[in-house]
């Protein structure tokens, strides 16, 4: 029988963050990883970390150890795939700079921040991880859960926060329902060197089966190369995944629009389902949801794990600021409404982004065009929306311009605002 202030459920991304940073802040915190040893599994992915998520990446970790791996993402070049473009194709940017940042945020590989991770908690006083532990349901009572492992373990806990992905275990044994949305599209995600250096440039190319995205990462082999995902409707992205190595780049550089030079495949193809699905609750008795097994979003726009890392900001000053409650129905019922309403409403926006980049109607690609071109040169649409895809107080942006204007100060009360990723006293 293990005991803990908090049982983090799931060995991702996700979980370690959290046992890092809850650790970090004092809490007494067990992370049930079912991998058998601290060696992530190979995992080509990149993930981008935006704005106020990089504050809680260094919280979480030593960021001299992965900074070396970290690509800034100064520019973001959105194009259209001209056999989908009524007329000439076009490429619009969005710039750091236009909203007064050096850059949006940073893209790093996978599996150097999981490695990172496990040595940064197993150095923590507060923190312990259970490798091989596979968890097969929890009970809970109004002062303690139980986390039932496979075998005869037990954690005895004030708090279980599940972790473990789309399929979560815990969700399901809590009686949780799901909503699910899709449009039938699946996500290839794979690594490219190219001729022409990404000079720190994403790109995000449109066409009809949604857009084929290129985000910078450190060179392989001498070569510029970037982390590719892209996204098409079923049929069409399980015969890309089929096809050899020369032929899948025979489509990725056309798909490409050549504007990385002759790419290059490296490394091995991974498929998965791309939709929306969100929990119709984010907390139980004793129970929090974070990351996927509480809402999961296609890949568009560098939303999955960034509004991950808002769920364990949430979470975070929660349990700060409910110590002595911890657990308790009231704070569960604070998480839920902090994150419930600004999840929902993030898909929703991320659902409206995949129908507009997959458009198939001459008529509508025009109109995508038009909008497209409008906000680019019009900072007041441009601005706060560039802001809202970093997970900034945009109303709280705005309010502040226009107090300004009037000769007014203000000062966000937002608490997923900036600070609350910052360091948070233990105690």
């Amino acid at each position: 029988m293990h005991e803990c202030e908090i049982a983090v459920v799931g060995g991702g991304l996700a979980g370690l963050i959290a046992t890092s940073v809850l650790a970090n802040d004092g809490f007494q915190t067990v992370c049930c990883a079912a991998q058998e040893t601290g060696q992530s599994p190979q995992d080509n992915r990149v993930t981008a970390y935006i704005g106020d998520s990089v504050e809680l990446l260094q919280v979480a970790l030593d960021w001299n150890e992965v900074k070396e791996y970290a690509r800034p993402l100064t520019v973001m070049r959105i194009a259209e795939d001209p056999r989908d473009a009524a007329h000439n194709p076009f490429v619009r940017e969005f710039r750091a700079d236009m909203i007064g940042l050096d850059c949006f945020g940073y893209a790093l590989p996978n599996q150097i921040v999981s490695d990172a991770l496990v040595r940064r908690i197993s150095i923590l006083r507060h923190a312990e991880i259970l490798f091989g532990a596979v968890v097969s349901g929890m009970s809970s009572r109004l002062s303690e859960a139980t986390v039932k492992l496979k075998g005869e373990g037990r954690i005895r806990t004030q708090l279980v926060v599940a972790a473990d992905g789309r399929n979560s275990t815990l969700r399901t044994a809590a009686g949780i329902a799901v909503r699910h949305y899709g449009f039938g599209q699946k996500s290839l995600s794979f690594n490219l060197t190219h001729e022409r250096p990404h000079d720190n440039e994403t790109i995000e190319i449109l066409a009809s089966g949604g857009p084929f995205t290129l985000v910078p990462i450190d060179d392989i082999e001498g070569c510029p190369a970037s982390a590719a995902v892209w996204m098409e409707f079923g049929k069409e992205a399980e015969r890309l995944y089929r096809l050899d190595s020369q032929g899948f780049e025979i489509e990725a550089n056309e798909r490409s629009l050549g504007l990385r030079g002759q790419l290059s495949l490296a490394g091995r193809r991974r498929i998965w389902p791309a939709y929306c699905q969100i929990a119709t609750r984010f907390a139980e008795e004793r129970l929090i949801l974070i990351g996927e097994a509480a809402h999961v979003a296609p890949p568009i726009g560098a939303q999955g794990l960034n509004m991950t890392l808002a769920d364990i900001c949430a979470l975070r000053r929660c349990a700060c600021e409910g110590r002595l409650t911890l657990g308790a129905q009231k704070m569960l019922d604070r998480y839920h409404r902090h994150r419930y309403a600004p999840i929902a409403a993030r898909l929703f926006c991320v659902m409206a982004l995949d129908c507009i980049s997959s458009v198939e109607s001459s008529q509508l690609r025009q109109l995508r065009r038009w909008g497209l071109s409008r906000i680019v040169s019009t900072a007041s649409l441009r601005d706060p929306l560039m802001r809202m895809g970093m997970n900034q107080d945009v109303w709280g942006y705005m309010k502040q311009t226009m107090d300004l204007q009037s000769g007014d100060h203000w000062q966000s009360s937002n608490p997923d605002y900036r600070g609350c990723y910052g360091q948070v006293p233990g105690r």
